[in-house]
């Protein structure tokens, strides 16, 4: 519904946002092989128009949870209520993310695509701070609005198919999302190895917690497997020293979903690392005044539920 002045409503915009949510995270578990062309292909149509067809576009992160997101649009409403240019603002969902990465994997290289994604005149600029720069430039907006159009074209089926994996690939443990040797220290991994991996995890939590009762001990033992598999997660990634990332790659690998950021997770997992392994010296060493091996796998258990479907 409606609320005041006709905005919608906290409600209609709450229901919204877990529609797209529940259409994203569907969107995720797609296979990332070649059988996505035609998903590809209908996304590139709507960039095409989205870019081709106005002066400015501009691709935000779904669910308004990006503040260089709500900077850009604002910035560029200001300005064109004084300069009169076409403006186009749309969610970048899964889809178009992973067609505009295949258009711009030169450019890309090995890094994670950030928001906003923004196209003047059919160029693309790096975000929000060189958007910034251009409007606080003499001239600068005014100048990339007034250039001459570039314009936006996607590749066709067979260079698609080209870039995409065969349906047929054996999945790849010693691959990683960035690339290079699977035993180096990475900084990006796949979404749905990751949401595995804390599943797994997930596992491991609860029979920690079921043998705690009868054998503290024993619980220790099983929360220090989970340390030191994340001990190995943060030096080398999901890689097949890590048990449970091995395994996550092996069983994801068609459906391994998009790359993202490895930074955030294994800081993570270094403080699940350190509680796991803390909680086993005081396991056989005594009391040693840390909360008890409980409590750490009921907090875990909780971390690693929202990190397995929300991959936060």
């Amino acid at each position: 519904g409606l609320g005041k002045e006709g905005w919608p409503s906290p409600e209609s915009q709450m229901l919204t946002s877990a529609r797209r949510f529940a259409h994203e995270y569907v969107r995720e578990w797609e296979p990332t092989d070649e059988r996505a062309v035609s998903r590809l292909r209908q996304a590139l149509r709507g960039l095409e128009e989205g870019v081709n067809g106005h002066d400015v576009a501009v691709y935000v992160k779904p669910g308004g949870l990006c503040p260089f997101c709500t900077r850009a649009v604002a910035l560029l409403r200001a300005e064109q209520g004084v300069r009169g240019f076409s403006l186009h603002v749309a969610d970048l969902l899964h889809d178009e993310r992973e067609a505009l990465k295949l258009v711009l994997a030169d450019e890309l290289g090995e890094r994670v695509m950030t928001y906003p994604v923004i196209f003047i005149r059919g160029v693309r600029i790096a975000g929000y701070e060189e958007l910034k720069d251009l409007k606080d430039s003499i001239d600068g907006l005014v100048h990339a609005l007034s250039s001459e159009r570039v314009r936006f074209e996607p590749p066709d089926d067979a260079s698609l198919l080209e870039a995409l994996p065969s349906r047929h690939e054996r999945p790849q443990l010693c691959y990683q999302a960035g690339g290079g040797s699977g035993l180096r220290f990475q900084t990006l991994l796949f979404g749905n190895v990751l949401r595995l991996i804390a599943a797994l995890q997930v596992v491991l939590l609860i029979v920690a917690l079921t043998v705690y009762s009868t054998s503290p001990r024993a619980a220790a033992i099983v929360l220090a497997f989970v340390g030191i598999d994340a001990a190995v997660f943060v030096l080398a990634g999901p890689s097949p020293l890590e048990p449970l990332g091995a395994l996550s790659t092996f069983l994801v690998w068609r459906r391994r979903g998009s790359i993202a950021s490895a930074v955030p997770y294994k800081l993570t997992f270094a403080l699940y690392a350190v509680g796991c392994l803390a909680n086993l010296a005081c396991a056989y060493g005594g009391d040693c005044g840390l909360p008890n091996g409980e409590g750490l796998a009921i907090i875990l258990l909780i971390n690693s539920s929202i990190l397995a479907v929300l991959r936060f």
